[in-house]
């Protein structure tokens, strides 16, 4: 089968996400077509009662998820920590800290780690393991971009089916913390930010680190094109104020 029409029957099956089983069947899927040793999926679930709740979907077997949340527990949200701290794929065989995570969850030293941001803040990893080495001794060949499109499709999909999809961020930016974004999306430095708005440089500092925590991005880039994709400028008329200056 060629590559393109198995990433077009993943999406397929993607769109139709709607029980675990149903996901992890995709996951195996996924697995087998890709030519991967195994899939684990984490998504910490904002819609559930418990703040820490987390949604765990994996190809292995029931037996070795058990053994993992009895003897290991903390491992899964240490590898929602590496994925955290990243915004594109990473091979985790060049991570000290990742080798022995790996080693301890017994899935070999071969993952590949793709982090997955919604537009409002929602978060998820995508882990992929391959068997053996290349022809060199590195990892094995996986087709990244492919994985990822996979992953980002499966991503949106199980947001819709908890109920995630139409969040938006859980605390709303202030009247000033938006102007400062706008601002931002304009290109202005916030030494020309505190010149407009007619406040500190420091205090546009401040508030621009507190969109991006409410935003959950790590940059500001990534902050204004967040912002535009939930119509944060619109919802507070910032676009009209400035328009009719």
């Amino acid at each position: 089968m060629k590559q393109l029409d198995i990433i077009s029957n993943l999406v397929h099956l993607c769109a139709r996400l709607q029980q675990k089983s149903d996901k992890k069947k995709v996951l195996i899927a996924a697995r087998d077509r890709f030519g991967l040793k195994d899939i684990l999926y984490l998504h910490p679930d904002g819609t559930r009662p418990t703040e820490n709740a987390l949604l765990f979907v994996h190809t292995r077997d029931e037996t070795w998820e058990e053994d993992l949340r009895h003897r290991h527990p903390w491992m899964l949200q240490e590898l929602l920590r590496l994925g955290r701290e990243r915004v594109l794929p990473r091979d985790m065989s060049g991570l000290d800290e990742a080798r022995a995570l790996l080693s301890d969850l017994g899935l070999g030293p071969h993952g590949l780690l793709i982090p997955l941001h919604g537009p409002a803040g929602q978060f998820a990893v995508l882990l992929a393991f391959a068997d053996g080495q290349d022809d060199e001794g590195g990892s094995p060949a996986v087709d990244v971009a492919a994985l990822h499109f996979f992953a980002v499709h499966y991503f949106e999909n199980v947001m819709t089916a908890i109920g995630e999809a139409q969040r938006r961020t859980s605390e709303p930016l202030s009247r000033r913390e938006t102007e400062c974004l706008y601002w931002c999306a304009q290109g202005k430095s916030y030494w020309e930010t505190s010149v407009i708005l007619g406040i500190a440089e420091r205090t546009v500092n401040h508030h621009m680190k507190m969109v991006r925590r409410k935003l959950g991005v790590q940059t500001n880039a990534q902050a204004v094109g967040r912002a535009s994709m939930l119509g944060l400028f619109l919802d507070c008329g910032i676009a009209e104020d400035v328009a009719g200056r």
